[in-house]
C-alpha cells in the first residue's frame, strides 16, 4: 500500500532530550507535529486545525509513534 505521510525530522524538544517531526502529505501540506508527551510518556501527534485523516493515515501515524517511542525507552 503506498504511503501518503512524509515524518520530516523537525530537530529536538526544549529540553533536548526528545525528537520533534513534522507530519506531511506526500504533496507538501503540513498536517501536523509528533512530540513527546511526558505525562504519557510516548510520543503523541498533534494535527493541525482543519485536518482530515482515514484510517490508513492514521494507521501510518499510530505505526510511526508506536515505533519512535519504543526506540526512545530503549535507550
Amino acid at each position: 500500500m503506498p504511503s501518503y505521510l512524509n515524518f520530516v525530522p523537525a530537530g529536538f524538544s526544549a529540553s533536548g532530550k526528545t525528537k520533534l517531526w513534522g507530519v506531511q502529505s506526500t504533496g507538501g501540506a503540513v498536517l501536523g507535529t509528533i512530540s513527546w508527551f511526558a505525562q504519557w510518556r510516548k510520543y503523541t501527534f498533534e494535527p493541525q486545525p482543519g485536518t482530515v485523516f482515514d484510517s490508513v493515515c492514521l494507521g501510518e501515524i499510530a505505526n510511526f509513534i508506536a515505533t519512535e517511542t519504543y526506540r526512545h525507552k530503549e535507550k
